[in-house]
């Protein structure tokens, strides 16, 4: 049997995370172990374990490391503490599907260009209802990854395993101990968003495939980190477009989506939050583009709410 380490990332949401734990519990797979990663502790994680059945380590980091820090601590840990075989990341504000392991070891087990397994995420309160089916495709005129199955009802439409992505969501990605020796760590300047996508194109080159688990499944509590109307969400995501672009794109690739960033920019940011007068958000996008250019990454960046 291939050992596991689960990686969970906590930042203040214990309630949340002590959730997603609990549902662990319940998993039909005998060989893991936890890694949680407590973000910004301001005192010890608070949970009662089996230790002796399923191991848990806990880091308290008294920083704010970001999505990419504290991934890449738990990272760490696992590369230099562990003997486990394969690294799960899991959004700590999701709960699993007893079968979840055993399923995703069975396609990353079935071919040996495999580098990442997606899963099937669904809504938490739609519980029959896709946030992802899998993983994301890539659009280079916008720089946007769009999910598989966003929104749609599971009908058994996507009940096949092997479909073969641009990249997963970073809180739902199933890796192999190897494939994190062949492309090493998360990119730290991204702090938050566009550091999951970055990493699966960095595989890609080597010539591993992101694959899927169809009947592997987690339910998500979507957008419990920035939130989607928030000042810091539109600062990372255009911030970090940029980043992702004009890092691991050739120069006349990044121009034509920069045109095309441009429009969006003056549609959706002049044309629309000043219209509708939410001054934060257009203020947060442009100071997203403008640390882009004067290269100001890696540290956590507020905005009043």
């Amino acid at each position: 049997m291939k050992k596991i380490a689960i990686l969970i990332l906590n930042h203040r949401q214990d309630e949340l995370t002590l959730e997603c734990l609990n549902s662990l519990k319940n998993v039909k797979y005998e060989d893991f172990e936890i890694i949680l990663v407590n973000n910004e502790s301001i005192g010890n994680f608070p949970v009662k374990w089996d230790m002796e059945k399923h191991p848990l380590k806990i880091i308290e980091e008294k920083k704010n490391l970001g999505c990419a820090g504290g991934r890449n601590l738990g990272i760490g840990y696992f590369m230099n503490n562990s003997d486990a075989d394969y690294l799960f990341f899991l959004d700590n504000d999701a709960v699993v599907d007893v079968d979840i392991l055993t399923e995703l070891v069975k396609v990353a087990e079935s071919k040996e260009d495999i580098g990442l397994v997606g899963m099937k995420v669904y809504y938490f309160n739609e519980p029959n209802k896709f946030w992802i089916a899998g993983g994301a495709k890539l659009d280079l005129r916008s720089g946007c990854f769009y999910n598989s199955g966003q929104g749609e009802l599971d009908v058994g439409q996507y009940d096949r395993d092997g479909r073969v992505f641009d990249s997963l969501p970073g809180g739902f990605t199933f890796i192999k101990r190897k494939v994190i020796e062949l492309i090493g760590m998360l990119d730290e300047r991204f702090f938050i968003y566009y550091e999951d996508p970055d990493w699966c194109l960095r595989l890609r080159k080597y010539g591993l495939k992101i694959a899927f688990a169809c009947n592997a499944k987690v339910w998500h509590k979507v957008s419990s980190s920035l939130g989607r109307e928030s000042s810091s969400f539109y600062y990372y995501r255009t911030r970090n477009r940029l980043l992702f672009m004009w890092k691991n794109f050739s120069k006349t690739t990044f121009a034509a989506f920069f045109v095309n960033f441009s429009w969006e920019f003056i549609r959706t940011n002049i044309l629309g939050f000043l219209i509708e007068k939410k001054h934060k958000l257009f203020f947060a996008s442009l100071a997203g583009v403008c640390d882009f250019f004067v290269g100001r990454f890696y540290n956590q960046r507020t905005f009043s709410s």
